[in-house]
């Protein structure tokens, strides 16, 4: 491999002009691991012109592993691969991490049995965070394993710690990161190097230090804040766990990790009144004028990444108040500082020669209008806040009548949408979770027609009901909803409720129904604000059926009942009953099904079901005839 080859295609990753050439290199550490030796090296690039001015090189920091003559490149975690003279192209994918649970090497069977569960759970936890953040579009995997082992595990002078103690080989599994829970260091909780493979999270600390520290092994550095009168706190940015609080991520570190696409950011660099969104928020959220961060970018001068937050209706987030306004600037380390104190609403700040006047605030949009004013200069552009609910989208295809069956996103765990489609109207369920714990919850809407589902319909929510007198229960407003489509593979739903805000997800169909004769909705009329909506599957030979009603504490409660087909009878269904648990709204936490009872489901012609019931519990048996609604 020659070395000028090589040195060319570094150009073309970082993006350098064709003379560029490197100025410097400095290599970081050299260790083996697993019978493999490996060098960790930093290369600088610069034109002869920008050589010449010192103040304006070109520093773009290139961290090399090389292994016997193979290359793997990441500038700010982008991953790149070289081998016999050709780029193999972006591989910014595979995040794999092993965990490594340190225990004594004379520890007992039961001891080591205990740390891996509790390896189990921490890695559990880091895996669903960084799928929550990632959106499935990185390739995610933790396992942990019991690490038998007499050696603290100590940092070198780069920050990492020391290899020797990262030499458990591990047969089942291919990780690129490594991290030791275990050791102890009275004043950290944890080491890492930015972009290195390698972390500490000692014994005494949990999942917010592991967390925190993968994320420097996956690029990022400590989020810290700075005020007015110069104050530096390199820990102090609450937005965000690399600030030492599991509190999510802010918008530089999404940015800085790719996980925010062109259409979720702006970048001015002249002064212009701009419309900002939480960053929570999905792109099919967002209207055409409105972005999640803006980004001010200005010559000699750092970035700075405008953004805001949404307070309930997501999951990691603490309780940001929705109103305020972060400013975050990217400094010449790639450091995210954010700067005190946040911009208020009617309020003026200037940072770095910007000035930022806060000039309004929209409780129902969640929305925020921001004057950024540069070199002086006022914007001569006017944006507004939305005057309806939700965006013009894409996906503008109606629902159709083979569009009828369950839906559902692959982020968010056993809960999804029940779509029953017929006669030109719709029905429509969303089965969840409460957005903090498993509680079960569930919402509604109708509309008369399908061209009403894709511009808005109402969506409801029942309260006050019991398992055996359902009729006490009511039923309530919660907000307002939209469905469309792109076609029968993949669906939009947005909503904006009382307890969640807007928002938006992409859905895509897990089975859809094939008998439409008994698909559809049922109750009793004397016991309202709860039902059955049944499917038929695999023509004719399985049937799902949600059973939508409440718990002892009259709080929501919704069963999934699936089975096959009786063999002496083709309208009877033989059904076991789950119930979900584990779960939160709109989470890619790894809920589960707990079987809680068996029934059995018989369709007498086309509108009436007979349901015989018997749960392990409280519900006990019973019987439940019910007539078709939709």
């Amino acid at each position: 491999m020659e070395a000028t080859t090589l040195i060319g295609w570094l150009r073309r990753i970082c993006s350098c002009p064709e003379h560029a050439e490197p100025i410097e290199h400095q290599t970081h550490y050299s260790f083996e691991l697993e019978g493999k030796d490996y060098q960790q090296v930093e290369i600088q690039f610069a034109t002869p012109e920008q050589e010449a001015n010192t103040p304006v090189n070109v520093r773009i920091a290139l961290l090399v592993i090389a292994k016997d003559g193979y290359y793997e490149v990441f500038n700010n975690t982008k991953y790149f691969s070289y081998v016999d003279d050709y780029a193999a192209g972006e591989i910014p994918s595979k995040k794999h991490l092993a965990l490594l649970v340190q225990v004594p090497l004379d520890a007992a069977d039961d001891v080591k049995a205990a740390a891996q569960k509790r390896g189990d759970v921490k890695a559990k936890a880091m895996q669903e965070y960084y799928q929550h953040y990632s959106k499935f579009e990185w390739d995610v995997e933790v396992r942990a394993y019991a690490y038998p082992s007499d050696t603290d595990p100590k940092p070198n002078m780069f920050g990492a710690p020391t290899s020797g103690n990262f030499m458990k080989t591990i047969t089942d599994f291919d990780p690129n990161y490594r991290m030791i829970w275990g050791g102890s260091n009275s004043g950290w909780c944890g080491h890492a190097q930015v972009n290195g493979p390698y972390s500490v999270t000692y014994a005494n600390c949990g999942l917010s230090t592991m967390l925190h520290e993968w994320g420097h092994s996956l690029g990022l550095h400590h989020a810290a804040t700075i005020d007015e009168l110069g104050n530096y706190k390199e820990y102090g940015d609450k937005t965000s766990v690399m600030g030492g609080e599991e509190t999510g991520l802010n918008s530089h570190n999404l940015i800085k990790l790719g996980l925010e696409g062109n259409r979720e950011i702006k970048i001015i660099s002249a002064s212009e009144q701009v419309l900002i969104a939480p960053i929570e928020l999905h792109e099919h959220a967002l209207f055409d004028n409105e972005y999640q961060t803006v980004v001010v970018k200005r010559l000699n001068f750092n970035d700075l990444y405008i953004s805001i937050r949404k307070d309930k209706g997501t999951i990691y987030p603490i309780r940001h108040t929705p109103q305020r306004v972060y400013i975050h600037e990217n400094d010449e380390y790639g450091r995210s500082v954010q700067h005190l104190p946040n911009l208020e609403p009617t309020k003026t700040k200037t940072v770095n020669g910007v000035t930022f006047n806060y000039v309004s605030y929209d409780d129902v949009q969640e929305s925020a209008i921001i004057d950024i004013i540069i070199d002086g200069v006022k914007p001569v552009n006017k944006v507004s806040h939305p005057k309806v609910m939700f965006p013009e989208l894409l996906p503008n295809m109606d629902a159709k009548q083979e569009y009828t069956g369950v839906w559902y996103n692959r982020l968010h765990q056993k809960q999804g949408y029940d779509i029953q489609v017929k006669n030109g109207r719709l029905l429509f369920f969303w089965y969840t979770f409460s957005e903090n714990n498993d509680a079960l919850r569930y919402y509604f809407g109708t509309a008369d027609t399908i061209e009403q589902a894709r511009l808005g319909f109402d969506l409801y929510t029942t309260k006050n009901g019991t398992f055996k007198a359902p009729e006490s229960g009511i039923v309530e407003k919660i907000g307002t909803a939209r469905l469309s489509f792109f076609d029968e593979t993949r669906g939009v739903f947005n909503y904006s409720t009382i307890e969640t805000g807007r928002g938006s997800v992409e859905i895509f169909p897990l089975a859809n129904s094939s008998e439409f004769t008994k698909t559809g909705c049922y109750a009793n009329p004397a016991k309202k604000a709860s039902g059955f909506v049944g499917h038929i599957f695999h023509e004719g030979e399985t049937c799902v059926l949600f059973w939508y009603t409440y718990g002892a504490d009259k709080m929501q409660k919704w069963y999934l009942c699936s089975g096959p087909r009786s063999k002496d009878n083709p309208d009877k269904y033989e059904l076991e009953i789950f119930e979900s648990k584990g779960g939160a709204r709109l989470h890619v936490r790894d809920a589960f099904d707990t079987m809680v009872g068996t029934a059995t489901v018989e369709f007498n012609g086309d509108n009436l079901i007979e349901v015989d019931y018997s749960f392990d519990g409280a519900n006990g048996t019973g019987k439940e005839t019910a007539q078709r609604l939709f």
